[in-house]
């Protein structure tokens, strides 16, 4: 097996996910864990992604995964129900994860994560913690302003932080290139507007054809989140594998993401969208944090995961029905990926003190982005930025 035979699988394999996710397609994704498996169990070398793969696109992992997924017979009556008939598969799907791990060595799944992040899991706990402490009070007092819930929290998101007038997603990249001169991307990106569709969602499907689904802009949320999935795309404009040692993870990629969104909004944005983008990251932040520590508990004590999720979460607002952890996708879907992102804004927040201590703006900043993190993306230490 060498590295075009598995690159192509793995684009191929994002490609059916675009389709299904954007395009309403109904792809059979598990004709593609099948072969993503197969060539990396072939793989004499076990590198990160190949690891990643092992686990991943194992058979039972991904049969598990495929069905939480699609939701796929579950009753749909309403949430509750959905959630405790999704439990036992949630909770199965992580003892798969776990025994695929063990087959590689690692004492759990979570070990695999923090080896292929390099950052150690007290020290990810630490500094979620602190997030906590530091937005705790801004946080409840914008959830008592606003009437806010875990039940309506995203609508709540979006509504808080209305704009007067829409914004267009191709706009949005023009400026982000002009600033920072990421020329790169008027080649290879596109973006598929949907008024209705998600918010954002970045894909790589070859070096010259990379896309972007986005809705026309209206709040604040969805402006972070389109820039989010913008900093994905310059990512992966200017980061192609050449060997299957260097391989864009998915903590360096969530972590470096968060980063280059934080750096970005503060410098294309208007006053008033940093104003109200400050507001959606106060609130963001304190909530992927107790996510990203909840979760990391909860592979420690997974036998209680109801009394776990009531325990974090009710930090910061009761929760009424503490079942509905189990339907949360970065429980199942993207196990592990939550808590780079508020990592990622911190870190994204202490660039931005040398930034404008060395005085960088425009292209020259566009430039040092470039050699400082998004040209070594691959491999660079995450646990220096914190």
């Amino acid at each position: 097996m060498n590295l075009q035979e598995f690159l192509n699988a793995y684009r191929a394999f994002g490609k059916a996910e675009w389709e299904n996710v954007v395009e309403g397609a109904n792809k059979d994704l598990s004709l593609f864990d099948e072969t993503l498996y197969a060539l990396a169990a072939e793989s004499e070398k076990r590198t990160p992604v190949i690891k990643r793969a092992l686990v991943e696109h194992h058979p039972e992992v991904a049969r598990y995964r495929r069905r939480i997924e699609d939701f796929e017979g579950y009753p749909k009556d309403d949430m509750l129900t959905l959630s405790r008939a999704m439990r036992t598969d949630v909770m199965k799907l992580m003892e798969l994860r776990n025994m695929a791990a063990q087959n590689l060595g690692y004492h759990d799944y979570k070990d695999l994560d923090c080896e292929q992040s390099r950052i150690h899991e007290e020290t990810i706990k630490d500094r979620l913690q602190e997030v906590v402490e530091t937005h705790a009070s801004k946080a409840e007092a914008l959830i008592e302003k606003h009437k806010m819930t875990w039940e309506s929290w995203f609508q709540d998101l979006r509504e808080l932080t209305a704009f007067e007038e829409a914004l267009n997603p191709q706009d949005i990249v023009e400026k982000v290139v002009e600033t920072f001169g990421f020329t790169k991307l008027r080649d290879v990106l596109s973006i598929h507007q949907d008024e209705q569709g998600i918010a954002g969602f970045a894909r790589k499907f070859s070096d010259r054809d990379i896309r972007i689904a986005g809705r026309i802009i209206d709040n604040a949320s969805d402006l972070k989140t389109f820039i989010h999935e913008l900093s994905h795309a310059i990512l992966y404009a200017y980061n192609t594998p050449k060997t299957l040692d260097d391989f864009l993870l998915p903590a360096n990629d969530e972590f470096l993401a968060n980063l280059l969104e934080t750096v970005i909004a503060k410098k294309v944005c208007t006053q008033t969208q940093k104003w109200m983008i400050q507001k959606v990251a106060t609130l963001e932040m304190i909530r992927m944090s107790l996510s990203g520590l909840f979760e990391l508990d909860l592979w420690n004590k997974v036998k209680t995961p109801e009394e776990r999720f009531v325990h974090h979460y009710e930090r910061l607002m009761p929760i009424k029905h503490p079942e509905y952890w189990s339907l949360d996708s970065f429980r199942s879907v993207d196990p592990l990926f939550i808590q780079y992102y508020p990592l990622g804004r911190l870190a994204g927040k202490n660039m931005l003190v040398i930034i404008d201590q060395e005085g960088l703006e425009g292209t020259e900043l566009g430039d040092w982005l470039y050699d400082h993190l998004i040209n070594r993306a691959t491999e660079i230490e995450l646990a220096s930025f914190l």
